[in-house]
């Protein structure tokens, strides 16, 4: 049942991986895995996850935004970006790595202490498909953030940071919509839509490499 939640990123990481051939790039997965895990350890010895929701829009996409999308992964990447002392080009290509890492052991571990013995076909398969589009599409645009940084265009700059904000406020909007139950045709069609465009970019990094400079 948790099969497809639990190998969904761990899989991609590993083609990632092969492909790229950078053991260093391992090591970042690695660290971000191991913050993970940490991570879970701490949540789960200082608070209690399975919560019965509030009917409110706002409160639920806080919560999501704050607890499992959002803030972890903002958090993880400024530390890293921050803390690490590599050039700064590859901090910025390490984002999908580290952060993938870290979602690999965080993300089933929000999703199975929130949901208690009964989950969801949004949970087991929709959920992690979200995980896996932000960070892909949230990877994209932190790199065109770099590339205009290094070029100073400020103008392109906070225009991919914009892009950036979209990207993170989706996965915890479309949540909410599930866990209120409202516009559920639509919250389906809309992740599917937002997995197709992470899909779209992932395969064409694929066909060629880009530099920063």
């Amino acid at each position: 049942m948790f099969l497809f939640m639990i190998m969904l990123i761990p899989a991609v990481l590993v083609f990632c991986g092969i492909r790229a051939g950078d053991k260093t790039e391992v090591a970042v997965t690695v660290s971000g895995a191991v913050t993970g895990v940490l991570v879970s350890l701490l949540v789960a010895v200082f608070s209690f996850r399975h919560r019965i929701p509030e009917y409110s829009f706002a409160a639920n996409f806080l919560y999501y935004a704050a607890e499992e999308y959002i803030v972890p992964l903002l958090l993880l990447y400024i530390a890293y970006f921050f803390i690490t002392k590599d050039t700064v080009e590859f901090r910025i290509r390490s984002f999908f790595p580290v952060t993938a890492g870290f979602f690999s052991v965080y993300m089933p571990y929000c999703i199975i202490s929130a949901s208690g013995s009964v989950f969801s076909f949004f949970e087991l398969f929709v959920k992690p498909v979200l995980f896996l589009s932000m960070l892909v599409l949230a990877s994209f645009a932190v790199f065109y953030i770099g590339k205009q940084a290094c070029g100073k265009n400020i103008k392109r700059m906070i225009a991919g940071c914009v892009l950036l904000a979209f990207i993170l406020f989706v996965p915890p909007f479309l949540n909410t919509l599930w866990i209120l139950d409202v516009f559920a045709p639509a919250m389906y069609v809309l992740s599917a839509v937002y997995a197709f465009f992470a899909a779209c970019l992932f395969f064409s990094s694929i066909m060629h490499t880009e530099s920063i400079d």
